[in-house]
């Protein structure tokens, strides 16, 4: 995000765009940044940030790291998203909600929770492998959940599994106020 200037929306840069759904933009923000001077804000209710990253990728094992800010009094949750289709169908692989006032991240496919740490950045490492069909989930160097199928975990809970591809990452913004992220990677 060092690339932009603060107050710059995200959506048609990069690569990111607004759920094609329908939502709102995140935007680039100064402070609190990891690796200054910039870091990416999602803000919910009334906006409701929603921005997608599309991927497309297929095979083989791959790892999302990430740096997130919550800070405390934010209200409400926003989550981080994996889906192995995005729009047209879409597919959710893994949902983390980072509840501020639950004081939890969970992962909504297995219900699996960690204590959510506020007001510091706190890294996130989702390892996924495609030929297995399984994924794993740390947080803040403990283990959130191991060994998830990764065509059924959230949607094929309910009856409609994915594939095993990487479709998209989504940031969502639900009802906190504002999270931050820095430092998003995906790499085989």
């Amino acid at each position: 995000f060092e690339t932009y200037a603060p107050g710059d929306d995200l959506h048609a840069r990069g690569g990111w765009e607004i759920w094609c759904d329908g939502g709102a933009d995140a935007m680039i923000v100064p402070a609190p940044a990891l690796s200054p001077p910039n870091a990416l804000a999602i803000f919910g209710s009334p906006i409701n940030s929603d921005i997608v990253k599309p991927f497309g990728m297929d095979g083989g094992r791959w790892t999302l790291t990430m740096q997130k800010f919550v800070p405390g009094g934010a209200g409400g949750a926003g989550y981080v998203i994996l889906l192995n289709q995005y729009c047209d169908p879409h597919n959710w692989s893994m949902q983390l909600a980072f509840d501020e006032p639950a004081g939890v991240v969970r992962s909504d496919g297995d219900d699996s929770t960690l204590p959510l740490a506020l007001d510091r950045w706190v890294e996130l490492i989702v390892e996924i492998d495609l030929a297995r069909d399984r994924f794993s989930i740390f947080y803040d160097g403990q283990v959130l959940a191991e060994e998830l199928v990764w065509t059924e975990n959230v949607s094929g809970r309910l009856g409609d599994p994915g594939i095993t591809s990487i479709g998209a990452l989504d940031l969502y913004a639900e009802d906190i106020s504002e999270m931050y992220f820095d430092d998003i990677s995906l790499m085989r």
